[in-house]
């Protein structure tokens, strides 16, 4: 194999990058190509029957309908807007009618629209409603703020590619839905010939399996005291650099949610919850797919020589498209395997493994192979969780691979036949006011992973090293 093999110009320019990017503050991911995956995000289409009586709202949510209002916040603006709410000499300075906006629905697209057209700068839209007195109108203060903001906060998606940028994603839009409907199929059926039409032709695709599945919420609350509030709105009316927790406490609060999200997709929800996950395995039953994804076991990459690895990846690959239906486009790997295979050269040239599995696996439909930190065990990890509200089950599952091993996933990167499933999208519910702290409870709904073609990927999981 070795001898047929060139060393493409660019290479080594593509390793170096996706080594790089291992490092960088923007991906905990690595690729062969050095370029992050492109998302793959689809909406359920309007008035989809999502389960009974349950219908899609046919969209994600707008940026500004991220971050709920909610009726306290609604009435001081028509206050302000009326001059019954005194505002502070900077929202005067502003310049800005509160008149000019026929409703608060009308405020709120202003203030959240991010098109070069817009009349007001945001910031001075959100200046201009400021009240005299905090005590006045704080919850239209807080909700104004987390609009403007908003754009600011849900960059940690960007920052932070979890399971949502190397799955495909479906945003069910259905808020309030328990739980939803889809099909598992692979039955394609066997066309026949046919010389003068007699007798019946065969079908295909009937049998299929309905799978009912729950959508279970998730919450994270972002807090702030009177003083925090007051030296907020101390920076808007003056002009100055908002402070830290400004921004960073909602941030988190997404982010801690996200992080939530992610171990759903690959390993399911908590013990005895029906969410299911990517590498989700049948309890009692050894290592079972949940999804019926096939599984086989392999020893340990690191106790296998280079020719090995790249027969074991090839076949795989092998086990899906030799029933000539499925082509698999995706490998995800530890990120212990990845750097192996990505610095150690193939024996008699200046190729790393890396570079003979793409450039064997190519003709066979792989684009990328992707470093995936969840498809390996980390102790570390398990320790950690355990240390927090995690029961000892759980803690190994959310530690990443199955079972406390590493593992390899051959997978059909198509939404088609594999997708994060998201019910409700994280949204802030109306700031919660007290007279010494507000809070602001943000949700997300999802119901994990689902796999509609189960052998359209394969799982093979790693023995233990032995030394």
């Amino acid at each position: 194999m070795s001898a047929m093999i060139q060393l493409s110009d660019d290479f080594e320019a593509r390793i170096t990058a996706a080594v790089r990017t291992a490092g960088g503050v923007a991906a905990k991911y690595m690729t062969f190509s050095g370029n992050q995956l492109a998302p793959l995000v689809t909406d359920a289409a309007e008035g989809d029957e999502i389960a009974k009586d349950i219908r899609s709202r046919g969209r994600r949510w707008s940026v500004g309908d991220d971050v709920e209002w909610g009726p306290g916040a609604m009435q001081e603006f028509r206050a302000m807007r009326s001059g019954e709410l005194k505002r502070s000499d900077s929202a005067l300075k502003t310049k800005i009618d509160l008149r000019e906006f026929e409703s608060v629905s009308d405020f709120r697209f202003a203030l959240s629209d991010s098109s070069g057209d817009a009349k007001y700068d945001a910031r001075d839209l959100a200046k201009a409603i400021t009240p005299a007195r905090v005590d006045e109108a704080p919850s239209l203060f807080l909700a104004s703020e987390l609009t403007l903001l908003m754009p600011e906060i849900i960059r940690v998606e960007r920052q932070m590619p979890y399971g949502r940028s190397i799955l495909p994603m479906r945003f069910l839009n259905a808020p309030g839905a328990r739980y939803y409907r889809f099909d598992v199929f692979d039955d394609y059926g066997e066309a026949q010939w046919t010389s003068n039409f007699d007798g019946t032709p065969p079908v295909g695709g009937e049998t299929r399996q309905e799978v009912t599945r729950p959508l279970h919420y998730m919450w994270m609350m972002a807090r702030w005291g009177l003083r925090e509030l007051l030296e907020w709105q101390q920076a808007r009316s003056n002009g100055r650099t908002l402070p830290n927790f400004t921004t960073e406490r909602p941030r988190g609060a997404r982010e801690s949610l996200l992080r939530l999200e992610n171990y759903w997709l690959w390993f399911g929800g908590p013990t005895g919850s029906l969410i299911l996950g990517l590498l989700s395995t049948v309890k009692d039953l050894g290592v079972v797919s949940s999804h019926g994804i096939p599984i086989s076991t392999s020893a340990n990459w690191a106790n296998l020589t280079a020719e090995q690895i790249v027969a074991l990846v090839t076949a795989a690959v092998t086990r899906i498209t030799i029933g000539g239906v499925e082509v698999p486009n995706t490998i995800l790997m530890p990120i212990g395997m990845y750097n192996f295979i990505a610095t150690t050269q193939w024996p008699n040239t200046q190729m790393m493994i890396l570079g003979v599995l793409m450039t064997a696996l190519k003709p066979m439909g792989i684009t990328e192979i992707v470093a995936v930190p969840e498809m390996g065990y980390r102790l570390e990890l398990e320790n950690k969780l355990k240390t927090l509200k995690y029961d000892d089950a759980t803690a190994k599952r959310y530690a990443g691979g199955i079972n406390g091993k590493d593992v390899m996933v051959v997978l059909s990167r198509n939404p088609a036949k594999v997708a994060g499933i998201v019910s409700q999208d994280v949204r802030s519910l109306p700031p919660e006011v007290r007279p010494t702290q507000t809070s602001v409870i943000q949700l997300l709904a999802s119901g994990g992973c689902e796999v509609r073609y189960p052998l359209a990927h394969d799982i093979t999981v790693f023995d233990a090293f032995v030394p």
